[in-house]
């Protein structure tokens, strides 16, 4: 009898092992100085990189720009960060107010945020835009690469940096666009992945400049349900109380 309740208690163990639950874990990364989430920067000027932690999640996120051609191939950028969240200078840009936000003036400015595996449920929110009621469109794209892209380096495309419709082939979805965001407002993006990178629009009304102040994702994990371990703790005491009446008996 003790050998036939080992057995039901390890069955029951398997077939809860099985098929784990999956429970969701958001991150948020608020991306702007001071106060936001806690950061470090590696390197200065052009290709410099910010590292943000929330929880045991963190991002990388990197700068790049396009000349105003959506043809032309990504060059390096300056990636800042300021009070009201992350901003872009591309390479001899003046920094004063407001070239230092994320434009489409000069040229196309890029975010490219690297999470440290894939994600849903991404989104974020913009701290800054030029004018409390100014025009601020903003389009998104979600990834799916290996670690490590860099959009202007020969590893990711053949024959040298990256262009813009090599976006797809490097694991890029389809563009989404938001159409005037307002301040502190999240918005969401369609799609699971590794990568999020974030532009003015590309197309029409060149004059969108704006902060990226919030980040955020979920990732699901495999854990075991508590409806699942009480089940597996009553089927033991059930087994253990049985057991005692027949001793009794």
């Amino acid at each position: 009898m003790r050998t036939r309740s080992l057995a039901l208690i390890a069955s029951l163990a398997a077939s809860l092992m099985a098929a784990p639950a999956m429970a969701d874990a958001t991150y948020t990364w608020n991306t702007y100085s001071p106060g936001g989430s806690t950061n470090s920067v590696s390197g200065s000027g052009a290709g410099n990189q910010y590292t943000f932690t929330s929880g045991s999640s963190s991002i990388k996120v990197r700068a790049y720009s396009l000349d105003n051609t959506t043809s032309a191939t990504f060059q390096t950028a300056t990636v800042g960060l300021y009070d009201h969240g992350l901003g872009v200078t591309y390479q001899g840009e003046s920094t004063a107010s407001p070239n230092h936000a994320v434009d489409n003036v000069g040229k196309f400015d890029f975010l490219l945020i690297e999470f440290d595996g894939p994600l849903k449920n991404l989104g974020f929110q913009i701290g800054w835009k030029n004018g409390s009621t100014g025009d601020t469109d903003i389009q998104a794209w979600v990834g799916t690469g290996a670690a490590g892209l860099n959009l202007a380096g020969s590893t990711a495309c053949s024959g040298g940096p990256c262009d813009f419709t090599e976006l797809a082939s490097l694991g890029f979805g389809s563009t989404q666009i938001f159409n005037d965001v307002p301040l502190d407002t999240p918005k969401s993006v369609t799609g699971q992945g590794r990568y999020l990178l974030i532009s003015g629009r590309l197309t029409t009304d060149l004059d969108d400049y704006f902060k990226v102040s919030v980040l955020n994702g979920t990732r699901s994990t495999s854990v075991p349900e508590p409806s699942s371990l009480m089940l597996l703790g009553a089927a033991v005491a059930g087994i253990g109380f049985a057991g005692r009446r027949r001793r009794a008996a």
